[in-house]
């Protein structure tokens, strides 16, 4: 949304359900979901600022590791931290989008 005339200046598609919250890092959004998977959006390409000649992409990243319906989002640093209704926490690594550990909390 444009904060000064209030008009929406872009549409985010690609989340099966409702979505539950945002995490900002410089140049990405993450968008998290009922639909358990976590979205990669490159700003640079949705604010048509700074992309790269031919970078069309605006989904960068999906991460689809949780079975229940994510809650909460934290980006910290190269880190995002995700948890679902499940009581699972998730611990990614975003230079290489891997998981690297699982914590399941015995909700």
């Amino acid at each position: 949304w444009d904060i000064y005339t209030g008009r929406c200046m872009h549409t985010y598609a690609g989340h099966g359900d409702w979505v539950s919250g945002l995490s900002l890092r410089p140049r990405t959004l993450y968008s998290y979901s009922e639909d358990g998977c976590v979205r990669a959006w490159r700003l640079a390409t949705l604010l048509k600022e700074d992309a790269a000649d031919g970078e069309e992409e605006e989904e960068v990243g999906c991460w689809e590791a949780h079975n229940g319906a994510i809650k909460q989002a934290v980006v910290c640093e190269d880190f995002l931290f995700t948890g679902d209704v499940q009581g699972v926490v998730k611990y990614w690594n975003l230079l290489d989008g891997s998981c690297e550990a699982t914590l399941r909390t015995g909700v």
